[in-house]
């Protein structure tokens, strides 16, 4: 989490998060979807979430309403 909070709004690589692991080695693909699926759930509350960018990586930003209401996330 430490590295997506300090880029907030950018995007993070999937293998910068996948090295960082709790030991300093590589984690699973697998063991960073659920972590991200975790961490999800428990920023949501703080209106954060975090944005698969297909490609690219991760970006943890602030829930952004969309026109009609709806939380959703505008394109970077």
């Amino acid at each position: 989490m430490a590295i997506l909070v300090a880029r907030f709004g950018k995007a993070v690589a999937t293998s910068e998060l996948r090295a960082v692991g709790e030991d300093g080695g590589m984690i699973t693909a697998g063991a960073l979807n659920l972590r991200l699926s975790r961490l999800r759930r428990r920023i949501s509350l703080l209106e954060l979430q975090i944005i698969n960018i297909r490609r690219r990586g991760y970006v943890l930003d602030r829930v952004r309403r969309i026109h009609d209401g709806r939380d959703g996330y505008e394109r970077l």
